[in-house]
């Protein structure tokens, strides 16, 4: 008979039928060899997005979250994701707003960091379009450009 190929890597055995870095393979009840890749133990896989071990917003169940960019894309390494705040485009899993070039502007009520600028300020705007932040009169929170909210 002719020997079995194993084609693929990236689901934790190589193609040489080596185990992979970060791969665990057990034998099940049938005598058959089950490899998989631990997902979350900073080790990129082929099969993973990213993996940047532990808990990280940009970075959920190995797979990069709409709105983030990752770095350090090198199998066997730890992935860098961050959000790509800043672009002008609110991702709703990353950012809270998105003011692009105007973030860190007052009046666009954004931080550079994609924040609303204080707890007084209240975000609008559809995801993928800018999200601006501008704080509420009447509603108690009193923002820097307000001399008073007493929420009446």
């Amino acid at each position: 008979a002719a020997p079995i190929e194993n084609p693929l890597s990236g689901d934790g055995c190589t193609s040489d039928c080596q185990v992979e870095l970060g791969a665990s393979c057990t034998v099940n009840n049938n005598g058959i060899n089950i490899c998989t890749v631990v997902c979350g133990d900073s080790s990129r896989h082929t099969s993973e997005d990213c993996d940047q071990g532990g808990s990280n917003p940009f970075c959920v169940d190995c797979l990069i979250v709409p709105g983030a960019t990752c770095t350090s894309l090198t199998l066997g390494e730890s992935t860098d994701c961050t959000s790509n705040c800043g672009d002008g485009r609110w991702h709703e899993a990353t950012e809270n707003c998105d003011a692009g070039a105007d973030n860190g502007n007052e009046a666009s009520g954004c931080t550079q960091q994609c924040e609303p600028l204080s707890a007084a300020h209240v975000c609008t705007g559809a995801p993928g379009g800018i999200r601006v932040c501008a704080t509420v009169c009447g509603d108690g929170k009193k923002g820097a450009d307000e001399g008073c909210d007493d929420d009446d």
